[in-house]
């Protein structure tokens, strides 16, 4: 990373955060349609996401990103 560059933090629900993870992480997405600059912040996204959350290194991770995903739809909608 050069000195020119300035961090940017975001905050998302730790709900949004897990099913966000799960999608970049499943490979369900074509990144072979993105950039590069596209495909390597998506890929910089899922590192930043994978050291906050402790979900995906849980045993029960399915169960955790199946309460998420209906808290989403309960909270946002279908």
């Amino acid at each position: 990373m050069g000195a020119d560059v300035e961090p940017t933090s975001l905050s998302l629900d730790h709900d949004v955060a897990l099913v966000l993870f799960d999608l970049l992480a499943s490979g369900r997405l074509d990144l072979e349609g993105l950039s590069l600059p596209e495909r390597k912040a998506l890929t910089l996204l899922l590192g930043a996401l994978e050291t906050q959350l402790a979900g995906p290194l849980t045993q029960n991770y399915k169960q955790h990103l199946a309460i998420a995903s209906l808290a989403l739809i309960s909270r946002y909608g279908a």
